[in-house]
């Protein structure tokens, strides 16, 4: 059997390879056929491409193999989800950009049309961050089921002869981040300023591409669409299901070989380096939704029965204004200060053991296991019988905590007696 030092070196010597000279990787053709575009392939393609710009001497200290899917974009024209991210309370908005498409209809409502150059552009009425769930499909980069329902209801509408939004039924999405930092000179958190326009200003927005990759939710969803009207069975829904796998998912890897499992838990841990849980709720502090919130909150003021709290706010402003002690006039007070010797008493010089210390007498071997006792504390208390003729007599409440404890071995044991109606010679109790 192949060791784990094996596997390392092997798995280190196979990203290696990867990196270096990825031509050289075999790999499985995808059998898609002419008609569609295996995006993968093109991915693959276009990474070997890039990797061999590595040898050349202008690109020695750059890594042109980046960017890959914005870079493949570009090239091959493809149709994108956009996802726009305003700052403040704008909030998000979906937009689809297709090419040669008549119309987007059921996109959403409100929406506003733009078209340049064949390219039509239609934008949905604007979300909440509070509304995380679509941003948290973006993050594990899936293809949520409503986006995957309305982008074939679009492409339903699209005129003969347009590109589809699936490539190997995977979407690309493309994310256009407004939200400049606080004190950039482009920030547009006021208020008052109106939104940027993304086709007057296409420049003020970081843009990067992610890929969404079909779940199993989407491709039970797009199962059940297909087979709603007519009668299938439950064999042609499963032929159907594995024609969807097949279609939209890799080549599956059998080989046993530990290596491969090293690479692959390397590449996700790669990918999710910086998005562990702590660093995500960490950085949810700082999201756009809690900012609002902690601004509605700061503009507020807080009601009359709680001035502690008005109090508190004002005191934590004030103090923010202070401004802070200059670093000479510490350092001047730190060398004025006088070191005064403190009178701490000497230790003794030696300390006589023997004097403080107690001997205890060895115990004797023995194998007797009976227990024996050793303490017992009895507890009495008198319930009822007020002294009437014809009130009943009163009645002892008795507990007793006995301890015990064997010679053969010092174990200690306890029992505890409770008799709710105790009378001297009698064992009417419980005890444990």
């Amino acid at each position: 059997m192949q060791s784990l030092e094996a596997a390392c070196e092997k798995a280190e010597h196979l990203i290696h390879i990867a990196t270096k000279k990825p031509s050289s990787v075999q790999h499985i053709q995808e059998r898609n056929g002419s008609t569609f575009i295996s995006i993968h392939q093109k991915l693959r393609e276009l990474y070997e491409e890039q990797s061999a710009l590595n040898s050349i001497g202008d690109f020695k200290h750059l890594n042109p193999a980046s960017f890959l899917l914005s870079k493949l974009v570009e090239r091959e024209n493809l149709n994108t989800l956009i996802i726009n991210l305003y700052p403040g309370e704008r909030g998000y908005s979906l937009m689809v950009r297709s090419r040669n498409t008549l119309s987007t209809k059921g996109v959403g409502e409100g929406a506003a049309e733009v078209e340049d150059n064949g390219i039509l552009e239609v934008e949905t009425a604007p979300l909440r961050y509070e509304n995380q769930e679509l941003l948290r499909y973006l993050d594990n980069e899936e293809l949520p089921q409503p986006i995957a329902e309305l982008l074939e209801k679009a492409e339903g509408c699209a005129k003969k002869g347009a590109n589809s939004f699936f490539y190997s039924g995977c979407v690309v999405a493309e994310v256009r981040d407004y939200r400049n930092p606080p004190g950039h000179p482009g920030n547009f958190a006021d208020p008052e300023c109106s939104p940027p326009s993304v086709f007057s200003q296409p420049n003020i927005c970081r843009t990067h591409h992610v890929l969404l990759r079909p779940t199993t939710q989407s491709i039970l969803g797009d199962v059940s669409t297909l087979t709603s009207e007519g009668g299938w069975s439950a064999d042609e829904r499963l032929a159907l299901e594995s024609q969807l796998v097949l279609a939209t998912q890799g080549p599956l890897c059998l080989d046993p070989s530990p290596s491969i499992s090293l690479v692959a838990n390397r590449l996700h841990r790669h990918q999710t380096l910086l998005s562990s849980e702590s660093l995500v709720r960490r950085a949810r502090k700082f999201s756009w939704a809690s900012m609002n919130r902690k601004r509605k909150l700061d503009q507020v003021s807080a009601p009359p029965r709680l001035p502690l709290q008005e109090f508190l706010a004002q005191r934590k402003s004030k103090t923010h204004n202070v401004p802070a002690p200059s670093a000479k006039l510490v350092k001047q007070l730190v060398e004025d200060t006088v070191e005064v010797p403190l009178a701490v008493p000497s230790p003794p010089p030696s300390v006589d053991v023997l004097r403080y210390a107690k001997a205890y007498e060895r115990p004797r071997e023995t194998n007797d296991c009976s227990p024996q006792l050793v303490e017992e504390y009895v507890l009495e208390d008198y319930k009822g019988g007020s002294g009437g003729l014809s009130s009943p007599p009163a009645r002892v409440y008795h507990i007793r905590l006995t301890i015990l404890q064997r010679p053969s071995n010092g174990e200690y044991l306890g029992e505890l007696y409770v008799d709710r109606d105790y009378k001297e010679g009698v064992q009417n109790g419980s005890s444990c």
